[in-house]
């Protein structure tokens, strides 16, 4: 979680970050407690239907899963580590 509030302050003019969860609605408040936990403050979305809905619309198979859109909304980079992530940006835009 550092590393990706890192990036947040890093590239807070050109990146938006938004949390899917792949909760179920009875661990919502267990959820809402770890987003509150670790501070996140950048916008945190759930279907609370577990593993349906979006996270089976994009295919996401494990946990954490990050991806990268352009502005368009097309997929530029998928992984579960935010090093990949991280190098693209860098090569995208340039930090403030």
């Amino acid at each position: 979680m550092p590393h990706l509030k890192q990036l947040q302050a890093q590239y807070a003019r050109q990146l938006a970050i938004i949390g899917i969860g792949m909760e179920a609605l009875p661990d919502k408040a267990l959820w809402l407690r770890a987003i509150r936990k670790h501070q996140l403050t950048w916008t945190q979305l759930s279907e609370l239907k577990s593993d349906k809905g979006v996270i089976e619309q994009l295919n996401v198979e494990q946990f954490p899963t990050y991806m990268l859109l352009d502005k368009h909304g097309r997929l530029v980079v998928m992984t579960s580590s935010l090093g990949p992530i991280e190098d693209k940006l860098k090569g995208l835009i340039t930090a403030p």
